[in-house]
């Protein structure tokens, strides 16, 4: 749908990932196999979303670190680090920018949930972002879709919705609770608790 003569064709898919799960992999699997055009899929870890007051129990690192882990193996898949290269207020606009010049001969595709889009207009320079680049429209639960922004957006109404959540995972892990298999690979339940409870009162 988006491929471009001599261009790798990557959707961006930007996110907290407090930590990575399985709702996040399999949304990135089927925009990969099904007909929109993406070579590759890049999961870009936020430093601070503009728009939520609180910050990431797990750090920087430590998210880019489980993202690594998880997608290993796959040359389809990458994470890519490239807010920490960036001043703060992190606004997915710069983001972009940064991207496509550092990577001129790529061509981007934003991912953004419903729920994001649903506040679309409230994103700083949502208008001049929305000329950078096209935006596939991902469902999420209790959002419908609305194309009066853009006529040029795309709503992926068959991408798959896990009623999982990074915030579940994270009060289960306070709370004593196992919910290991939430996660794209277990193993790495031990690798959160290890990054997560240092930082919170039990």
């Amino acid at each position: 749908m988006y491929a471009q003569e001599n261009l790798t064709s990557v959707a961006v898919f930007a996110g907290t990932f407090d930590p990575i799960h399985i709702g996040h992999t399999a949304l990135a699997n089927y925009l990969l196999t099904e007909d929109f055009g993406f070579d590759e899929l890049w999961f870009v870890p936020a430093m601070q979303n503009p728009l939520k007051a609180h910050h990431s129990l797990l750090d920087f690192d430590a998210r880019c670190r489980l993202i690594q882990a998880t997608i290993k193996g796959d040359t389809r898949f990458r994470c890519c680090p490239i807010e920490e290269t960036l001043p703060a207020p992190y606004y997915t606009i710069h983001t972009i920018l940064a991207l496509q010049k550092q990577y001129p001969d790529h061509r981007f595709t934003l991912l953004v949930g419903a729920d994001n889009w649903a506040c679309f207009d409230k994103w700083y320079r949502w208008e001049a972002l929305l000329d950078l680049l096209p935006v596939v429209v991902y469902p999420r639960h209790g959002f419908g879709f609305d194309a009066s922004l853009s006529s040029k957006v795309v709503y992926a109404i068959d991408a798959p919705f896990i009623e999982v959540s990074s915030t579940k995972i994270r009060e289960a892990l306070l709370a004593g609770r196992d919910l290991r298999y939430w996660l794209p690979r277990p193993e790495l339940f031990e690798e959160v608790k290890k990054h997560m409870l240092p930082k919170v009162s039990i």
